[in-house]
């Protein structure tokens, strides 16, 4: 019996495979404040709307400090640089306001919601929470704006799709609490 249990526990079978959900566009979008600090970065899924002749926002996501990762050296090299500019600038309230709105915030990594080019299929992807968000396009910007609120002017919020809802079905609720007998030591032998 513990041998069964063993080996049914080594082959994990997963009754829910991953939901995906496909988009036109994928853009990575990282909004700068006036002097290119990035303030934001996050992921955008885009639609192409034959009406407007034009990408609308679906779905978007910040990727938070995920994307960035700090570093002695990056800090070393950003305050440099800082430093370089601030000197040049002669207006003392114009400086102090330079100096306090570019802090070292960290350098671009990607992270959990960065796509990635999956070869075998062609799409880009994000893989979390088991979802595969995908699209054949991908670009990635920097903007003083915010593309998706900017589009919000022209597209209404509800009328996007979004994610798709991810459900349990019966045979993942028979199947989990399966696995909490067989942990539990509750099956009995025929």
């Amino acid at each position: 019996m513990v041998q069964i249990i063993f080996l049914i526990s080594l082959f994990k079978i997963d009754p829910n495979p991953p939901i995906i959900d496909t988009f036109d566009m994928l853009e990575v979008n990282h909004k700068c404040n006036e002097y290119g600090v990035v303030n934001m970065n996050q992921v955008i899924a885009w639609d192409w709307h034959k009406r407007h002749k034009k990408f609308h926002c679906q779905w978007w996501k910040n990727m938070g400090d995920s994307a960035k990762e700090k570093t002695k050296e990056g800090e070393t090299e950003w305050m440099k640089k800082r430093r370089a500019i601030a000197d040049k600038i002669k207006d003392w309230e114009t400086r102090k306001h330079f100096l306090n709105n570019t802090p070292y915030m960290g350098e671009y990594v990607g992270g959990k919601y960065a796509p990635v080019k999956n070869w075998r299929t062609g799409y880009w992807e994000i893989k979390f929470d088991n979802r595969i968000v995908r699209a054949k396009i991908f670009r990635e910007t920097h903007t003083t704006n915010d593309p998706e609120v900017d589009d919000r002017q022209e597209f209404d919020t509800k009328a996007r799709r979004g994610l798709r809802e991810i459900k349990k079905t019966q045979l993942t609720e028979q199947w989990e609490e399966w696995q909490q007998q067989i942990l539990n030591l509750k099956l009995s032998h025929p």
